[in-house]
C-alpha cells in the first residue's frame, strides 16, 4: 500500500441515551447490529506499525524462504523485544476548550479502519497501582459541543501525530418530553462528582490500609521477643474503632447480612453519578441533594481516617518496633 497514514473527516455523532427495546414485545421482531454508537474515526494506515519482534520476524522469514540459517539475535535484543510495549495508533478527543475529554484505541493494521468513540469522557474515579481492566469502559456521557480529534501513533513512548485535527459536532438526536438541565450545569454537576469519586476512593483506600496495617501489627505482635498485653489492648480497640469508620464510610455489614438497610453513607454515592448523568436529562434536585449530604459525609470521615492513618496507626507502629516483632509489609527497606 502507498500513501500517508490518514484521518479522514469526521460527521457529527448524535447524542442520546442508548436502550434496548428489542425482544420484548415476542420473538417475532427483526434484529440487527445498530451502526456504532458515537462519532466514528475512519482511517488509512499505509502499513502496520512494526514491533522489535515483527522486525525480526520478518527477517527470519526472508533467511527461511532463503534456505539460510538463522542466528540467535542474543539476549540484550530478547529483552529489549520483552521490555517494549505493543506500537499503537490512538486518537484523542478534545473538547472546544482544548482540553482531553478521552483517548480512544485504534487499529494497528494496514488498510482502512474504523474505530467509534462512545461519546463518554475518560473515568476519573482513580487508579489502583494495579490495572484491573476496563470497568465500564469509561466514565460519563460528554455534552453537546463542538470537538476535535487527532490521531496519534504512539512507539517507544514517542507521541507522534498525524496530520491536523479533525473537528465534528456532537447534537442532540431529538429533545426530550420534558427540557433538562443547561449543559453547563451538567458538565459542571459531571466534573464535581468526579472529584468527589477520586476523593471517596482514596479515602476508602487508606481505610482499608490501615485495617490490614493494624491486623499485621497485631501477628506481628504475637512473634515478638518482647510482647506487651497493653499493646495487644490498643491494637484491638485500634481495629474496632477502624471497623466503626468503615461502617460510617460504607453501611452496616451486619444489617447488609439479612438485607437490612444501613444509614445513609458516602459510599451510597459511589453509583450516584451513574444514576444522574445516564441520560440526557441531567442531575435533578434529588440527586443533587443526595450527593450534598454524601460530600459533607465524607469529609468529616475523611479527618478521623487521616488521624487514624497519620497519627494513632505511626504511633502503635513504634511501640510495636520495640516489642522485637519482625518487620511488617509498608515498612520499607530494613535499615541496619
Amino acid at each position: 500500500m502507498k500513501g500517508d497514514p490518514t484521518l479522514f473527516p469526521v460527521k457529527d455523532a448524535h447524542w442520546y441515551a442508548q436502550r434496548s427495546r428489542v425482544g420484548s414485545q415476542g420473538d417475532n421482531e427483526y434484529e440487527a447490529p445498530n451502526p456504532p454508537f458515537g462519532a466514528v474515526f475512519t482511517y488509512y494506515m499505509p502499513e502496520k506499525l512494526t514491533s522489535l519482534k515483527d522486525v525480526r520476524k520478518k527477517r527470519e522469514r526472508q533467511l527461511t524462504k532463503d534456505n539460510a540459517s538463522i542466528p540467535f539475535p542474543g539476549w540484550s535484543a530478547i529483552e529489549a523485544e520483552n521490555r517494549q510495549l505493543a506500537p499503537s495508533v490512538i486518537f484523542t478527543v478534545r473538547d472546544s476548550k482544548g482540553d482531553v475529554v478521552n483517548v480512544v484505541n485504534g487499529k494497528n493494521k494496514a488498510g482502512f479502519s474504523r474505530v467509534a468513540w462512545g461519546l463518554n469522557v475518560a473515568s476519573r474515579s482513580g487508579e489502583a497501582l494495579e490495572s484491573r481492566g476496563r470497568g465500564f469502559g469509561g466514565g460519563f456521557m460528554v455534552t453537546p459541543g463542538k470537538y476535535a480529534v487527532t490521531m496519534s501513533t504512539v512507539v517507544d513512548g514517542v507521541v507522534n501525530d498525524i496530520g491536523t485535527p479533525r473537528e465534528f459536532e456532537v447534537k442532540p438526536l431529538m429533545d426530550g418530553a420534558l427540557k433538562g438541565a443547561p449543559y453547563a450545569d451538567i458538565d459542571a454537576f459531571r466534573i464535581t462528582y468526579e472529584a468527589f469519586q477520586q476523593d471517596l476512593r482514596a479515602t476508602n483506600n487508606v481505610l482499608s490500609t490501615s485495617q490490614k496495617k493494624v491486623d499485621a501489627m497485631s501477628r506481628a505482635l504475637g512473634k515478638a521477643t518482647r510482647p506487651s498485653k497493653d499493646l495487644m489492648k490498643k491494637l484491638y480497640d485500634a481495629r474496632i474503632a477502624l471497623m466503626d469508620l468503615d461502617k460510617a464510610m460504607n453501611g452496616d455489614e451486619t444489617k447488609g447480612e439479612i438485607g437490612e438497610r444501613s444509614n445513609p453513607t458516602p459510599g451510597d454515592a459511589g453509583r450516584l453519578g451513574w444514576v444522574a448523568l445516564s441520560g440526557t436529562y441531567g442531575p435533578t434536585a434529588n440527586h443533587k441533594a443526595a450527593f450534598e449530604r454524601a460530600a459533607e459525609q465524607l469529609a468529616k470521615l475523611k479527618l478521623e481516617v487521616k488521624k487514624m492513618a497519620e497519627e494513632t496507626i505511626p504511633a502503635l507502629e513504634t511501640e510495636v518496633k520495640a516489642t522485637g516483632a519482625p518487620w511488617i509489609e509498608g515498612q520499607g527497606l530494613i535499615e541496619k
